[in-house]
């Protein structure tokens, strides 16, 4: 299958999108063959010419140009010594591994006393093979059309094609496109996260594009572009890869909170926030804001996250929130403005009212996914203040809770020693009412690595094993001496206080109106 014909100055020339280890493979028989009859038949040299001409090499041409296929640049070198006959052995390459397995087979195939065998083999390969090709239109979407027709075989991804059509336009110069630009980005992110790279730099451009348009859509923008400005393209895609990786991998930030923020936006495991966070990066690299503005970005996005999770918000309404962000900031993008957009809409950034409410009377461990339940905690946890030289602040740690698991406080099976507990801090309700109302609310949760040893023991047991715990939050809960509504509602609201009052200096929002 091949893309639209591009005319360049060695004529036309077609990207192929499904087929390249069919291609590759029938070229390196071919150069085997043609090897073979030159060993065999040193005298007829017509037969060598006559394959190598016809199949492999364009003899007026030079270089590459002379390549009738050329494969992507980390096969080019073992491909180019195939058909030049100079082959290193000694160098790695599944190219040159099919080339003597090739050499090998025909070899052992060609009787010398039977003039026929090479004949019947070529004749096999050249004549009994059915070559279909289909050529695709300018406007076709050419990963669609191989999605639909190759459902086997290992998967050529819309970052591929992306690649191959880039080192096209590149021409003469694709060897140090590769070098200097596009193996350092292969080396730096999987080809999962360059293929979102290529979706999210279309993202920003048009956010109602398709997972599937990534290619399509690329190809568009970059055909009106001449040849120095599709390099500069990948130098472009080359930076972006390298901001991405630092989200990846928050370890490689240079300032210490920005590295914090990243953590914590990554750990809740949000694909469709990559877009946002991205951005944020990339505008801090072109100097349009500064470090303090990333991180206090990357705080909103968190408190934004926290409190539609608090809520019980719909977590599929986050693509498209995310996605239109970028066109919706504007040219002059802000950390306000990016809270002014979160707050209009439908898009639940939740009032203090609401998560106050939310976190009283909401079942909060049946919010969200287990990972972003924890990471909540883990926030909390953070945001629990710590006694410093007589003064309360809050730790700049960030919380390792990776060994730890949440914990009902009040546990979700009641033994006869915390049903008359209960009940004696209870006028008017049943034990089971106060338990199915409070089981589940966040004010009864906690994150402990002693679940099982905790499980439903009465609290005076628990409170020792939390008493000892590293966690602030666990410490709080066992200081008090009994738990039951009381300590959980109050505790609801300590936690509410601390969510709505965690944001950044000057970033605070207007009046206390519904946004839901």
């Amino acid at each position: 299958m091949l893309s639209t014909g591009q005319i360049g100055p060695n004529g036309t020339e077609f990207l192929v999108v499904d087929g390249q280890q069919r291609l590759t493979t029938l070229s390196i028989l071919i150069a085997a063959m043609r090897d073979h009859y030159a060993e065999t038949e040193p005298d007829d040299l017509a037969q060598v010419a006559r394959l190598e001409e016809t199949f492999l090499v364009d003899r007026f041409k030079q270089g590459d140009a002379r390549l009738k296929l050329l494969p992507t640049q980390a096969d080019r070198p073992a491909y180019r010594s195939i058909i030049a006959g100079t082959i290193d052995h000694s160098t790695p390459s599944g190219l040159v591994e099919a080339y003597r397995f090739f050499r090998t087979k025909l070899r052992l195939a060609d009787d010398p006393d039977d003039p026929h065998d090479m004949p019947r083999i070529e004749g096999a390969v050249l004549n009994g093979l059915v070559f279909v090709a289909i050529t695709a239109k300018g406007d076709d979407n050419v990963y669609r059309i191989f999605e639909s027709l190759n459902n086997t075989g290992m998967k050529l991804t819309q970052g591929d094609l992306l690649r191959n059509y880039l080192f096209m336009r590149a021409g003469e110069r694709g060897d140090e496109v590769y070098e200097t630009w596009w193996l350092p980005m292969q080396k730096l992110l999987s080809p999962s996260d360059l293929e979102a790279l290529f979706w999210i730099d279309l993202i920003w451009r048009s956010p109602d594009s398709k997972a599937g348009d990534i290619y399509s859509g690329q190809v568009e923008r970059l055909r009106h572009l001449d040849q120095e400005q599709v390099l500069d393209e990948v130098k472009r895609f080359k930076r972006l890869a390298e901001l991405f990786a630092i989200y990846r991998d928050p370890s490689l930030e240079r300032d210490e909170r920005v590295a914090r923020q990243l953590r914590r936006v990554k750990s809740w495991g949000i694909g469709s926030m990559d877009v946002l966070v991205l951005f944020w990066l990339r505008l801090r690299d072109d100097g349009v804001i500064d470090d303090a503005d990333v991180a206090d970005a990357l705080h909103v996005i968190e408190s934004f996250l926290v409190r539609r999770i608090i809520i019980g918000a719909p977590a599929n309404s986050l693509p498209k929130i995310f996605n239109r962000a970028v066109t919706e900031l504007g040219e002059t993008p802000s950390v306000d403005g990016l809270r002014r957009y979160f707050t209009v809409g439908r898009k639940f950034f939740a009032t203090d009212a609401q998560v106050t409410e939310a976190v009283l009377t909401k079942p909060f461990y049946y919010q969200g996914r287990p990972n972003q339940r924890k990471t909540v905690l883990a926030w909390l946890e953070e945001a629990t203040p710590i006694t410093f030289l007589g003064k309360e602040r809050v730790g700049k740690e960030f919380a390792d809770v990776s060994a730890t698991s949440i914990e009902h406080v009040m546990p979700q099976t009641l033994s006869p020693t915390w049903r008359d507990s209960i009940a004696s801090q209870t006028d008017d309700r049943s034990v089971d009412e106060v338990h199915e109302e409070l089981l589940h609310t966040l004010a009864n949760l906690t994150l402990t690595a002693y679940n099982s040893e905790l499980s439903n023991r009465p609290f005076v047991e628990k409170r020792e094993l939390l008493e000892s715990s590293g966690l602030r939050l666990n410490r709080e809960i066992a200081a008090r001496q009994t738990w039951g509504p009381d300590a959980i509602l109050e505790r609801g609201r300590v936690l509410a206080e601390r969510i709505v009052t965690m944001k950044r200096p000057g970033i605070r929002g207007g009046p206390d109106s519904p946004r839901g």
